[in-house]
């Protein structure tokens, strides 16, 4: 079936409709700029054919500006990057304009400042298998984790999860703590 034919007969409906990341598609223009996003946009997608991979519909997608077939996104897995195809002889200048309208504008960018004066806080971690510290700190207080023993518990346990850390005390023995009373120590020179 010609592409022209398949445009012609394509299901428009809501449920057939596939949201655009205008980001990427302001990429494929060699623009590479950060997209404000409008509420209601004016490029629409649908699919011409569509599958799943995994939990999301993925596959090749019919582009329109202001209901003007201009391109095919192609997207045929869900980690994938989708590749854009464009209307030969179609004039492009239109929807990079548009794209470019919706750039954010450096004063229009939010961030989130702080103070050098600040507590930094505490970090935690929920399971035994996420550290990556052979200290942690428990009352205040570091402790050496005896990971010898926690990774044996570890193993004991048919899910692989422990919520249990085993800390060597002052007294060089081996103690059951829940990891929830524990923090991570900061990546210091003095820590």
């Amino acid at each position: 079936m010609k592409i022209s034919d398949i445009i012609n007969n394509l299901n428009k409906t809501k449920t057939n409709e596939y949201s655009i990341c205008l980001k990427r598609l302001s990429d494929a223009f060699g623009m590479y700029i950060d997209i404000n996003y409008p509420d209601k946009d004016i490029i629409k997608g649908y699919f011409i054919v569509n599958w799943y991979c995994t939990d999301q519909s993925v596959g090749q997608v019919a582009l329109f500006y202001k209901d003007v077939f201009f391109g095919i996104m192609s997207k045929s897995a869900r980690k994938n990057e989708p590749h854009f195809y464009f209307v030969k002889d179609l004039d492009l200048t239109p929807i990079k304009e548009y794209l470019k309208s919706l750039e954010i504008q450096p004063d229009e960018v939010e961030l989130d400042y702080f103070e050098l004066d600040e507590e930094f806080g505490h970090c935690t971690v929920s399971y035994s298998s996420q550290l990556m510290h052979t200290n942690l700190i428990h009352n205040g207080k570091l402790y050496e984790v005896d990971y010898k023993l926690t990774r044996e518990k570890e193993l004991l346990n048919p899910f692989r999860i422990l919520k249990d850390v085993y800390l060597i005390n002052e007294n060089g023995e081996s103690v059951s703590v829940p990891l929830e009373e524990c923090t991570l120590p900061f990546n210091t020179n003095n820590s």
